[in-house]
């Protein structure tokens, strides 16, 4: 059979097996973060974040009709579209590598393959196409309905469309691969920008192929691909969108010509300019130029994928993020604009945000402020695009500006974490004249100090370690931040994983040893991938920089250019996959070359079966990737969208935070119209204009929520600053206006009633959407003279009351009968900040004044960090497992100092109608996004249990005890607090010999842990301190428990203070023992690890002991003075 024939069989084949891969391995719903979202946007043309992905929306739309109008087979149908698309990467790879391999052994393309070099370029394209088939993060990434997939697709089209071109060089058809691949440089834009960056990878092929190479024409070369990159990424795209916004707004605002008229100009502007560029290049011969506008067309044609994002906006599906619906709001989505800027090259470093001096100030003190233009938005009445505000931003101080600003980010857990890696800024104190005081002033890292975190953190840990993940090995599934145990490459070699790592490699604790994600390839593909590399570099030099090229920018370049800060909040690996796809080329090309060197030295048939042991690679990381790729089994997004909502009240309204909590719930509701009747509102997205919108309407069976602004009130640059004067500080304004202001006084003093009796919700919405009270004016007017920044409104109390509709509350089971005593009048908010700073907060605000108890309000567990999210309702929730529910009930002092009062009946049959994830099934694999819900459910079933005993509902408590153990075996997920927080509520059920099994199983395997940290040295050590502090935590919070139980529960003294002494008394031996050593060896007799074992039982120890103060406070006194002595003894900082 010919080459050409079998190659295509071959690459075919390739095809099937990686789409049976997929298809077997992918998730059947959907999966956290994204891909929910891009799943509904498929199936229902919605508009996602920006910059959106038009074209993925339109073929998802095409695979959702597969579905025949069953919305829960959308999920599993998106996902089916990413595995094909995979699979179809997996094809063009292997013939991107079957013809790079044969113009290394034979230069002209006409000439046949036979023998055995005809089975090598085959057998490269198998190894590097399954090498990367099987690659962790290209496999994750194939299986869920997420934009990676398709965008790795059109990566691989368009490499192997460039070779088909470097074919057909000099023929008469050439140009017409250029056409072929511009068309689809447009259309991947609808996908994801990152393709674009195969556009220098292709003119390097163009130019090897066309060109001897000589040190002047490479250089133009150079010069050339820059100027080609930067027209399509910069120009093409880019200064379309410009320009259609630019021209709607002279059209509308200065000809008074109606809505889109820019975009109907620009259309006619490019039609003639293309015609008539196009026409003279023709009529004068001019090839080139010719095909270049013709290229620019094709980029363009496939580039208005993107029309289908306005049309849609426009259409007010009922996922619209962003609204872009018009030319501007379509260039700030395309620009990304919600996102902000961040430097590249040059900019403000982070010490600009903490110096008293970071920012340039004006002669009165005020901070200066550039002005970046208007903020322009639609207004539909009066027929213009009006300006609602400024495009602003902070001039800052050139001492804290430098060049390649990689540590910038001004967010204060970022700068924490700069400071963690880089150590702290240099400082210095200097006297402010204006204060009189001194002040720490801060120099800014250095040139070097950003290239070296540029190379050890965003080069080192943010890249090079996820090309070991796919090519060396994985440690484990844990997200790392620098921690010596968790999401490290490793080869799975002790003594070369222990220098590449650090800490003991070898020893690791069960929890991460044994963790489903820890494959190790003993970087067998990477050493073929480095072979591959050099083979090509010497022997097809032009064609390597072309790929080695491709690989910088889609690896190293999208970390510059992105400028990656410390820490994510997830692994960003799928970011940089397409550089990964690259060293799977030279994966497969090691193959050739080791068949190439051997070939001299032995016969060449056996040079071939021994290059063959080469498929040793692709196969072990098949065998190794293929447990914690499998998501055929998992359903834990799909399960807690379902959790979330099954138990809500009808019509309820319900305020989510994050990512993981909205997109599946979003999913599930617009899929599979699952309690569809529920508002489900984002709150973080509340501060857009644009959301505020969206609440304020219908969608499915959900009611909109009740609100009394209008647009005009919560448009941007309105009420963005409104002022909260507590009784204090307006008790202040009255008193110096007495003295000093009589009229003034007179004017605000409508507002003492507020000040000294609180608001209703109503009164404050009222009053803050009132445009002419005097009062008001006069007391903002006196504001403005203190507060240096804008301010738009004021509230004059921070007391807020919400009247309750007690008939309301018991007829919609907002609260159950049984509880209507404990019903309070009103609710009594305080608000706890100086100011209404954000639009979401104001909405909450409208949203209670106007609540009459009609619907239930609920709010997303994932809010509670910050009181300010839940609007300080924190005294009046119920707690309800995945969520809490608002009741006018004073939930506030919770015996056990948890979030939320506990219906226990209630939540009892919560705990019944939950779905379970299939937690339980041994051959389903969760990775830690999945199982960090496991606390939920855990908590869910302790609080509830822990009630049901107290109501003498013992028989209840043990059967949600035993369904939980049944659905989510302690085994299988033992993660600590939550676990040992059972302990005792198995006990008080009678299950003593469990709770026993169970406060020892975790008692073993925090010691394995507590251990192996006490082995590490220092420095290894101190990356997981954060740890080794949650293993403190975990032994304080059971010491706490136990004690609790037998004190409160069981009122058992003796038992109390064998729970105590159980954990005190090997603590305090080990400390004894170690004491005895240094008497007879000294400190220098001990080991790294002794110092290390010391420190932490040292921390155990005083953590520990308070505990026995509430059983026997004399015993605990002296232990306490037998610790003083012992420290004073043996704690190395006295030596």
């Amino acid at each position: 059979m010919g080459f050409k024939k079998l190659n295509n069989i071959l690459g075919w084949v390739m095809f099937i097996i990686a789409a049976m891969v997929y298809l077997l391995t992918m998730e059947r719903e959907f999966s956290f973060w994204d891909t929910g979202e891009y799943i509904v946007s498929s199936a229902k043309l919605s508009v996602t974040h920006a910059p959106g992905a038009a074209f993925f929306q339109l073929v998802g739309a095409v695979w959702s009709g597969l579905a025949f109008g069953d919305g829960s087979k959308y999920g599993i149908l998106i996902n089916a579209m990413s595995a094909i698309c995979s699979a179809l990467t997996i094809l063009f790879l292997f013939w991107t590598i079957t013809h790079l391999a044969r113009r290394i052994i034979i230069k002209d393309v006409e000439e046949q393959i036979v023998g055995t070099n005809k089975f090598i370029i085959l057998l490269s394209g198998i190894v590097g196409a399954a090498a990367y088939m099987f690659s962790d993060s290209f496999w994750f990434s194939a299986v869920e309905g997420e934009v990676y997939a398709m965008a790795s697709m059109f990566t691989a089209l368009m490499l192997w469309l460039a070779c088909k071109w470097e074919n057909d060089a000099g023929k008469y058809r050439e140009n017409r691969w250029v056409l072929l691949i511009a068309l689809l440089v447009g259309l991947a834009t609808g996908v994801h920008l990152m393709a674009i960056l195969v556009i220098p990878a292709l003119c390097y092929i163009y130019y090897f192929r066309h060109y001897d190479f000589t040190w002047k024409s490479f250089a133009i070369a150079n010069v050339i691909t820059a100027v080609i990159f930067v027209f399509v990424f910069k120009f093409i795209f880019s200064f379309s969108m410009t320009m259609i916004g630019k021209l709607e707004v002279f059209m509308v605002n200065e000809l008074d010509m109606p809505f889109n008229s820019g975009f109907i100009v620009t259309l006619l502007i490019f039609a003639a300019v293309f015609y008539f560029g196009l026409s003279y290049t023709r009529k004068k011969g001019h090839l080139t130029a010719n095909t270049f506008i013709l290229a620019t067309l094709f980029m363009l044609v496939g580039f208005s994928s993107w029309l289908v994002i306005p049309i849609r906006a426009n259409a007010n599906p009922h996922m619209n993020l962003n609204d872009p619906d018009d030319a501007i709001g379509l260039l700030d989505y395309f620009n990304r604009e919600q996102y902000g800027d961040w430097p590249v090259f040059t900019g403000p470093l982070y010490t600009a945000h903490i110096d008293p001096n970071g920012v340039e100030t004006n002669p009165d003190g005020s901070y200066k402020i550039k002005d970046n233009g208007p903020i322009l938005k639609k207004n539909e009445k009066k027929g213009v695009y009006e300006e609602v505000g400024r495009r602003t931003s902070y001039v800052y101080n050139p001492e804290h500006i430098g060049l390649f600003a990689r540590m910038y980010n001004p967010m204060p857990d970022v700068i924490s974490n700069y400071k963690a890696i880089m150590g702290e800024p240099d400082r210095y104190e200097a006297y402010n004249p204006v204060t009189g005081e001194q002040e720490i002033h801060y120099i800014k890292p250095s040139l070097w100090q950003n290239i070296q975190f540029f190379l050890d953190y965003q080069v080192g840990y943010m890249y090079l370690r996820y090309l070991g993940w796919n090519f060396i090995g994985k440690q484990n599934d844990f997200e790392g931040n620098l921690e010596v145990t968790k999401g490290n490459t490793i080869t799975g070699i002790t003594f070369i994983d222990n220098w590449l790592v650090g800490g003991n490699q070898g020893e690791l604790p069960s929890k991460f040893k044994d963790n489903e994600a820890r494959n190790v390839y003993f970087a067998i593909p990477f050493i073929l991938g480095i072979v591959g590399f050099f083979f090509q570099l010497k022997r097809d030099p032009g064609r390597n920089f072309a790929l080695i090229s491709l690989f910088l920018l889609t690896g190293v370049g999208i970390v510059l250019y992105t400028n990656v800060k410390p820490f994510e909040p997830r692994e960003r690996d799928y970011a940089v996959v397409t550089s990964f796809y690259v060293f799977a080329v030279w994966v497969g090309l090691s193959v050739l070359a080791i068949y190439s060197v051997l070939k001299t030295k032995i016969n060449p048939k056996t040079a071939a079966i021994v290059a063959s042991l080469t498929l040793i690679a692709p196969i072990l990381m098949g065998f190794q990737n293929w447990e914690d790729h499998d998501r055929s089994e998992r359903r834990a997004a799909h399960d807690l969208a379902y959790n979330y909502l099954v138990n809500l009240n009808p019509n309820s309204i319900l305020f989510v935070y994050g990512d993981n909590d909205t997109y599946p719930l979003w999913a599930i509701q617009e899929t599979e119209q699952f309690r569809d009747d529920v508002k489900v509102v984002n709150y973080t997205l509340l501060g857009s204009p644009w959301n505020i919108s969206q609440a304020k309407r219908k969608t499915y069976n959900a009611d909109a929520i009740e609100s009394q602004m209008t647009p005009e009130d919560y448009k941007q640059g309105v009420n963005e600053g409104i002022i909260v004067l507590d009784t204090n500080l307006m008790g202040q304004i009255f008193e110096y206006a007495a003295e000093n202001n009589e009229g003034l006084y007179q004017q605000i003093l409508p507002l003492k009633q507020y000040a000294d009796n609180g608001m209703t919700a109503k009164e404050a919405m009222d009053f803050i959407l009132e445009k002419n009270n005097p009062a008001k004016m006069a007391l903002i007017n006196e504001l403005k003279m203190v507060y240096s920044s804008g301010i738009d409104n004021v509230l004059p109390t921070n007391k807020i009351i919400v009247p309750v509709n007690k008939q309301k509350v018991l007829e919609n089971g907002i609260v159950n009968q049984r509880y209507a005593d404990q019903i309070v009048p009103n609710l009594v908010i305080e608000l706890k900040n100086r100011q209404i700073g954000y639009k979401n907060e104001l909405f909450m605000l409208d949203v209670l004044a106007n609540y009459d108890w009609d619907r239930s309000i609920y709010f997303s567990s994932g809010g509670l960090y910050d009181d300010v999210n839940i609007f300080y309702l924190n005294d009046y929730l119920a707690y309800e497992g995945f969520i809490q529910k608002l009741v006018p009930i004073d939930t506030g002092s919770v015996s056990t100092g948890e979030t939320g009062w506990v219906d226990p009946l209630e939540m009892y049959e919560h705990i019944k109608n939950y779905q379970w994830s299939n937690f339980n099934d041994p051959n389903a694999y969760f990775d830690p996004t999945s199982t960090n819900n496991i606390l939920t459910y855990r908590n869910a079933v302790t609080r509830t249990a822990r009630v049901l005993i107290e109501y003498g509902e013992k028989d209840k408590a043990k059967e949600i005890l035993d369904l939980l153990e049944e659905k989510i075996p302690y085994r299988m997920y033992p993660e600590g607090i939550s676990l040992f927080s059972l302990v005792p509520v198995y006990q008080s059920v009678g299950e003593t010999e469990f709770a026993n099994e169970l406060q020892t199983f975790l008692n073993d395997r925090l010691e394995e842990e507590n251990a192996y940290y006490a082995s590490l040295d220092p420095y290894a050590k101190s990356t997981v301190y954060n740890d080794i502090q949650r293993n403190i935590g975990q032994q304080q919070y059971a010491v706490a428990g136990m004690i609790d139980f037998y004190l409160n529960a069981e009122k058992d003294t003796i038992k109390a203070f064998e729970a105590f002494k159980n954990y005190y008394i090997p603590i305090e031996t080990r400390l004894k023992n170690m004491r005895d050593r240094i008497r007879t060896t000294g400190f220098e007799g001990l080991s790294d690890a002794d110092h290390e074992q010391l420190s932490t039982d040292l921390s155990l120890q005083r953590s520990i002991l308070p505990y026995a103060m509430e059983i026997d406070s004399t015993y605990a006194e002296q232990k306490f003075n037998e610790m003083v002595d012992l420290i004073n003894e043996i704690d190395p900082r006295n030596e």
